[in-house]
């Protein structure tokens, strides 16, 4: 039998600081993504989470609430969300890896995160927004083969699925309404 404080101990273990909406990306694109990745970058230059599964777009991080029916009521009256994914290049972390990411252009992404900004009380850990979709983790300074490549660069792609992912580990999707 398993004490309740256990459960609630597992629990916080996987607990963030705050919630956060993602636009999650077609699975066609995403299976291109996960295929260049597992051919172009090494393993053993992985580090932390090594490749990044779970293949979306951030529209925002820093979210107060753990509630998702105040977010999902915001997409209501949206439309599918734009995107134009740019060139694969590089987050230099001041911790022990870097993030090999594809750049991602977007007038819905930076408007949709603007709005929740203004829409919900948030904590705005990276104040500059820079859409992207992340392919890997790895080791510092290991990146720069990879920088600059155009593999995705002019690739649309259209969302219209959302994640919402609680603080609390919790995770809702849904979809925007056509």
């Amino acid at each position: 039998m398993i004490r309740p404080f256990r459960i609630v101990e597992a629990f916080l273990k996987n607990a963030y600081d705050y919630s956060s909406v993602q636009a999650e990306l077609p699975e066609d694109i995403t299976q291109e993504i996960r295929k260049w990745g597992y051919e172009n970058i090494p393993r053993h230059i992985l580090s932390g989470k090594g490749f990044e599964e779970d293949k979306h777009v951030t529209i925002k991080y820093g979210i107060h609430i753990i509630d998702f029916t105040e977010v999902r009521e915001l997409f209501k009256n949206e439309k599918p969300i734009k995107m134009t994914l740019g060139k694969i290049t590089l987050f230099t972390s001041s911790g022990d890896f870097d993030v090999v990411k594809i750049s991602v252009d977007s007038p819905d992404l930076h408007r949709l995160n603007k709005l929740i900004s203004k829409d919900f009380e948030v904590t705005d850990t990276h104040p500059k927004y820079q859409p992207h979709a992340t392919i890997a983790y790895i080791k510092k300074s290991c990146g720069e083969p990879f920088n600059g490549n155009t593999t995705f660069e002019g690739q649309k792609v259209i969302s219209d699925t959302i994640l919402f992912s609680g603080k609390d580990n919790r995770k809702t999707i849904f979809k925007i309404p056509h």
